[in-house]
């Protein structure tokens, strides 16, 4: 969980409201109780389901969320269900991070 720490540090120093979650299956608990903006997870998921299932299963549940996955292997060695999710490869540097989610949300990141 120390990746997940800061990239939850990095999302609340670019203005974002960060929920963190241990989980997939918390995670869809937490979307099917509100409404954000971004999904921001690593592909590879400790409960056999990976970030793009997670993805695919929380835009069930959030039709509009937009969604960033990251891992530490590159996008060509990346599970099926990924594809077509903006991806960023760890290890990356805050800007690198912050033009990911730009791209992921299709704008802007939130003005402070």
């Amino acid at each position: 969980m120390v990746v997940a720490a800061v990239i939850g540090a990095i999302l609340e120093e670019l203005g974002f409201e960060v929920r963190s979650v241990e989980s997939g299956a918390e995670a869809l608990i937490a979307l099917a109780a509100s409404a954000p903006d971004l999904l921001v997870s690593d592909v590879m998921l400790d409960e056999g389901m990976n970030g793009g299932a997670l993805a695919r299963a929380a835009q069930v549940l959030q039709p509009d969320l937009k969604v960033l996955l990251t891992s530490g292997y590159s996008a060509s060695a990346l599970p099926p269900e990924c594809a077509g999710y903006p991806f960023v490869a760890k290890p990356y540097t805050f800007e690198r991070l912050e033009a990911a989610i730009e791209r992921a949300l299709g704008d802007a990141v939130p003005a402070e």
